[in-house]
Formats: structure tokens, C-alpha cells, sequence
């Protein structure tokens, strides 16, 4: 049986290498993020700008099981000043982006 493995971020740059490396090593991959990776052998996509952790969470759990290794390549950064008008929407999408993620890679799938 292959060992299974969960890309936190499957889809973005550093994901996209994860993903491909243990595929040609014949891991079942599934990845998680905003957007498909054709090399995963599973996609959990999540909407963007909204909360799923714990729903990401059951939903892997119930369909692919246990895995036995998580990696989370997600993240992100959005700058600018305190004073812009979108600095506080800034802060909420690094918050989902960088804290959330990092959640799902440690939490026990």
C-alpha cells in the first residue's frame, strides 16, 4: 500500500515541487489549496477567503483516511502601510493564508 501524503498549499510554487517529488516516488499525494495540482492524485480545493480549516480537516479525513505525512508549503505576504484603506483585509487574507495553513500541516490527519 503507498504511503499517503497532504501538501498544505499542493498548487503554489514550492507545492507544485513537494507534489511532483513524491508522486515519482509512488506516494498517494493529496493536495490542498486554492487552486488544482494535476500531479496530486487528489485536490481538496478551498474557497478563497473563507475559513475551512475544520472542515478541510473531516473532509480529508473521510474521504482518504490517514495520512501518515503532512507538509505545509502554504503562505503568503501581503505588504503595504497601516494606513492603506485594505490593511486591515490584508492582515485577515495573511492570517488565513499563513496561520490556518500552518493549523492543517499540524494537525493530525
Amino acid at each position: 500500500m503507498a504511503k499517503k501524503l497532504l501538501v498544505v498549499g499542493g498548487a503554489g510554487a514550492l507545492g507544485r515541487g513537494v507534489v511532483s517529488r513524491f508522486s515519482r516516488a509512488s506516494w498517494g499525494v493529496t493536495s490542498v489549496g486554492f487552486s488544482a495540482n494535476e500531479d496530486a492524485d487528489n485536490n481538496v480545493l478551498l474557497p478563497a477567503g473563507n475559513s475551512q480549516a475544520q472542515q478541510t480537516l473531516q473532509e480529508i479525513s473521510d474521504r482518504y483516511g490517514k495520512m501518515n505525512t503532512v507538509v505545509c508549503t502554504a503562505g503568503g505576504w501581503a505588504g503595504g502601510s497601516i494606513r492603506d484603506a485594505e490593511s486591515l483585509a490584508n492582515l485577515s487574507d495573511m492570517h488565513a493564508k499563513n496561520l490556518e495553513s500552518a493549523f492543517l500541516g499540524a494537525w493530525e490527519v
